[in-house]
């Protein structure tokens, strides 16, 4: 029975170094969770009041893109009338080089 009490006093020292240090590591573990609850309401209240410019900017950017969207088609166009009347220049450059070819030929 003596025994029994010794290991049950011991038991009882133990646990009374063990609780406190745990109940530190609680207190610990929710104060860091409050921390963490104030920043996350800090961000959503942010975010709340971003919200409008963000989905103004995002509105912005649609039509940014839908008008980059034609220009480019323009400038494709232009493109290809640009090769064309490139192709017609050089058409008549060796038509006037031919021409030319004549005259020094009758010239000399």
């Amino acid at each position: 029975y003596l025994e029994l009490t010794k290991a049950y006093i011991q038991l009882m020292k133990q646990e009374r170094l063990r609780i406190p240090a745990s109940i530190k590591r609680y207190k610990r573990g929710l104060e860091r969770m409050a921390a963490t609850n104030k920043m996350v309401d800090t961000i959503k209240e942010e975010l709340i009041r971003l919200g409008p410019e963000i989905d103004q900017r995002e509105i912005e950017t649609e039509k940014l893109v839908v008008e980059i969207e034609e220009k480019t088609k323009i400038a494709q166009e232009k493109e290809k009338l640009c090769q064309k009347e490139a192709q017609e220049a050089e058409v008549l450059v060796k038509q006037v080089e031919e021409i030319k070819k004549q005259c020094d030929e009758e010239l000399d």
